[in-house]
């Protein structure tokens, strides 16, 4: 021992024991006083909503959860929507950036995909109360679009129709950027059209190719695969062939550069296939 060191008693020494916890009592309900203070639940919910406002999902799909999707009659689909749950409950962290859900009409393929976006659009929206100070408004950041939700099949007779109608409101150009720059995408029924054209898959290349560049989440729904679907197509099966002909060594660029995107965004898991019977007509018997 020191000669200049000071002897304590064993009470004193007790003291200061007592001492020291307490304050660190004190400091860990300091600390999470103010966790508290800044999660603030009720403009948690308040971003949520508007995230989902200005998301464009149909009323009707807006309703749905993973809580209303009923497994029983899809034997051994609980497999299937684990794997949407995960993809949804690991936004921050993505094992894959593409989930694409494909097979039968009336799986609830459309019901899946935006259950797994609205847990994604909770985050987004807790994310956003964290960055901010507790005292400011839920106002979401200008030109920023967290969620987006697209049916491919009236969208795409929209932009057709726009290129041909000039006077049309309706801006093609700035709804394929929405779709691009979205932070998290749905394009639900992806290849629905009876017949594609060439410009479709340009469209659809353009939309794919940048998601797939910067990593940004993406939900597809369709009854078709992608890899059997695009690369079976063949010049003649191009609605604007005639006019427009492009012949199969092109086609089959184009496609591959697609399909290749969407199956290694998708990651292992590859495309989720729903091949139960449609539940809309078993669930009436």
């Amino acid at each position: 021992m020191r000669a200049n060191a000071k002897e304590i008693s064993p009470n004193q020494f007790q003291q200061l024991i007592n001492q020291r916890v307490t304050e660190l009592k004190e400091k860990s309900q300091n600390i999470k006083q103010k966790e508290t203070e800044k999660s603030n639940p009720r403009r948690i919910n308040e971003f949520y909503e508007k995230i989902l406002a200005i998301a464009d999902i149909p009323s009707k799909l807006k309703r749905e959860s993973f809580k209303s999707y009923d497994c029983s009659v899809k034997e051994g689909f609980e497999g299937k929507v684990a794997l949407v749950r995960k993809f949804a409950q690991s936004y921050q962290n993505p094992e894959n950036i593409f989930l694409y859900l494909g097979g039968n009409v009336g799986n609830g393929k459309s019901h899946l995909a935006v259950s797994a976006a609205k847990v994604i659009a909770y985050q987004q929206a807790k994310e956003l109360d964290a960055k901010i100070d507790r005292f400011m408004p839920s106002k979401l950041p200008n030109g920023e679009v967290f969620l987006f939700y697209v049916n491919w099949r009236s969208e795409i007779k929209k932009i057709r129709n726009s290129y041909s109608n000039r006077s049309s409101n309706y801006s093609a150009l700035e709804v394929i950027q929405k779709m691009q720059r979205a932070k998290v995408l749905v394009i639900d029924d992806l290849f629905a059209r009876s017949k594609i054209s060439s410009s479709d898959l340009d469209d659809i290349f353009e939309i794919v190719d940048y998601r797939y560049q910067r990593d940004k989440l993406t939900i597809f729904t369709s009854n078709k695969f992608p890899g059997e679907y695009l690369t079976s197509l063949t010049p003649e099966d191009l609605k604007d062939n005639r006019y427009n002909r492009m012949n199969q060594d092109d086609l089959d660029i184009v496609t591959d550069r697609i399909a290749s995107r969407i199956l290694h965004g998708c990651g292992s898991p590859g495309v989720v296939e729903f091949d139960g019977p449609n539940y809309r007509v078993v669930s009436n018997r």
